[in-house]
Parts: C-alpha cells; sequence; structure tokens
C-alpha cells in the first residue's frame, strides 16, 4: 500500500518542494536558534518539521512552493491544507502565468475564523492541490505532519531571543492552563526560559 502511494504520488502533476512560513518570532531547540528563513518541511530534506510560532491575531501563512510538470497559462490553483479531522487551516491560491512546467509560489493564509483558536497543531496535515472550479479533481495531495503554534504578543515580545520550543509543547500538553502559565512564565526570566533546554 505505501509503495503504491509513493508511484501515485510521483506521477502526479504537481509536487509540493518546500514550506516556510511569515512568522516574524522564532524559536530555539535544544538551546539551538531555529532561522527563521530556513525551511519549515523539504521535499527532500531527511529531518523534517520545524515548528513554527504564530502571532495570535496577525496574519498567519504558510508559504508552498509547488512545481508542476504543465501548467495551464492563466489557470488559477487553490492550495488548502487540512487537519485529519477535515478542518481547514490553511488556503492560498495562484495564477499560472504560462503553459508548461513551472513552479508556483502560494501563500496559504490561516483562515480567519480559526484565529484565536487553534494553538496547536501537532498531527498530520493534508495538503491539496486543484484547479479553480475542479474541487473533485486534485493535481496534488501531500500528507504531512505540522507542528503549529500561536502566542499572544505580549508573550511573545518577552522571548526576544526565540522561543524555547520545549516549552511550548510541555505547555501545549495542558491547554486549560496554556496562556496563563505560559504569561507567568514570560514575566520571569526569558533569558533563562529560552536558554533552558
Amino acid at each position: 500500500m505505501a509503495s503504491f502511494l509513493r508511484i501515485y504520488r510521483d506521477e502526479m502533476p504537481a509536487r509540493l518542494t518546500q514550506i516556510t512560513h511569515t512568522s516574524p518570532l522564532s524559536v530555539r531547540i535544544r538551546k539551538q536558534l531555529v532561522a527563521r528563513d530556513v525551511p519549515i518541511w523539504q521535499h527532500r530534506a531527511p529531518a523534517q518539521g520545524w515548528p513554527v510560532v504564530f502571532v495570535s491575531g496577525s496574519e498567519s501563512a504558510l508559504v508552498a512552493q509547488i512545481e508542476l510538470r504543465a501548467a495551464e497559462a492563466g489557470v488559477v490553483y487553490c492550495l488548502e491544507a487540512r487537519c485529519a479531522s477535515g478542518t481547514l487551516l490553511f488556503a492560498g491560491q495562484a495564477r499560472a502565468e504560462a503553459d508548461g512546467p513551472q513552479v508556483l509560489v502560494i501563500a496559504a493564509a490561516l483562515q480567519r475564523e480559526l484565529a484565536g483558536h487553534v494553538r496547536l497543531v501537532r498531527q498530520p496535515v493534508i495538503w491539496t492541490l486543484i484547479r479553480a472550479g475542479e474541487p473533485n479533481e486534485p493535481i496534488l495531495d501531500h500528507i504531512m505532519p505540522l507542528e503549529l503554534y500561536w502566542v499572544d504578543s505580549d508573550v511573545a515580545s518577552s522571548f526576544a531571543d526565540g522561543l524555547p520550543i520545549e516549552l511550548l509543547r510541555m505547555l501545549a500538553d495542558e491547554p486549560p492552563v496554556e496562556e496563563t502559565l505560559v504569561r507567568r512564565l514570560a514575566t520571569r526570566s526569558p533569558r533563562r526560559l529560552g536558554d533552558a533546554a
């Protein structure tokens, strides 16, 4: 089954090659700062899935690069990212400029109805690309795990040297106390918390 899926994806007319993000926030993993311009996922990278932290209420977006084997000039291509439950997380679109092979760059924005409610995604996210008006004929279907967080701006500003992802992971396991506890910890010693592993 797995080999069939791999062959099927390889033969699809589009391929997701990398994903970046628009967040101004940096994260630290085991004391190491993760550069914001490093892709959070790459097709060829063996280790995938860098975490991303967005500011709640801001315009959050993931930027996908997609190789199209046979683009049609003027056609609008729509990209959606949904969690396993089917909830739409991110969506965006781009228009092909010419016929033939090309790379589309699509900024998929967080859907407004989710802003302020989604705190964490640590589960498979399903990416689908279609031609506008052809929802039942995906030309790309890719599943990958993503680790996404949203924090309030005052919390983000307390960690100028990068938010420690270990802290966010720990707090994400306790959703009822997440915001209060993050604020309390952020006011104590941001430098020490940011360096903790």
